[in-house]
């Protein structure tokens, strides 16, 4: 079973409010995805768990240490340090990061890329960003975790070029959307697809 499957079912439990089944899906994710994005996304998962359910600030610490000797310098780290017990509380964004996606290469790219949206955690608004290397027609829409399509973010013919997308969650409710992008060259055929996930927290 794939880590996305994994993510689905850790999903559907805790919206179900059974929360140590949920556990036990990202727990999982973790020990199958050492050192990748998606074994922060898990820890996350696992952090939402402690800090805000099961009120276990041991546990919430213990998982915020492994994140920020991982992943120090990754948004969704910066956002699990700013959470209290009482709520959400953002902080200010790491600013270097913020300059990172700020500072993009405004030639033509050499390559197709999608980028992991900007800030990731989010609330309610975030920014995808991506690059096309050739003319294109250019499709990005966002699924929630059981596949269901939820919203088109673009559908548009593309020049070559550097783009963002922005994406509103305000009537969406908290948890793991997926984010995917094709692009399609002038004969028709599929040059570019990637997918990615996001977190919306509210």
């Amino acid at each position: 079973m794939s880590s996305l499957a994994h993510f689905i079912r850790a999903e559907e439990y805790f919206n179900k409010k059974e929360l140590s089944y949920s556990l036990n899906e990202y727990e999982y994710i973790c020990n199958l995805n050492k050192g990748n994005i998606d074994e922060l996304f898990a820890l996350f998962g696992l952090f939402r768990i402690y800090s805000f359910y099961q009120r276990d600030t041991l546990l919430a610490k213990a998982v915020l240490t492994q994140m920020n000797l991982k992943y120090p310098d990754e948004e969704i780290t910066f956002l699990a340090m700013s959470l209290n017990t009482k709520g959400i509380k953002y902080l200010c964004k790491n600013k270097s990061s913020l300059a990172k996606l700020n500072n993009e290469d405004t030639e033509n790219p050499k390559i197709y890329k999608l980028s992991q949206n900007y800030p990731n955690p989010f609330n309610p608004n975030t920014k995808i960003s991506y690059s096309i290397k050739e003319p294109a027609f250019v499709n990005l829409k966002i699924y929630s975790v059981l596949g269901e399509e939820v919203r088109t973010t673009v559908n548009s013919y593309h020049s070559a070029g550097n783009y963002k997308a922005e994406f509103n969650a305000k009537e969406l409710s908290s948890g793991m959307y997926i984010y995917r992008i094709e692009a399609k060259g002038d004969n028709g055929s599929i040059s570019f697809t990637d997918v990615k996930k996001m977190i919306l927290v509210k």
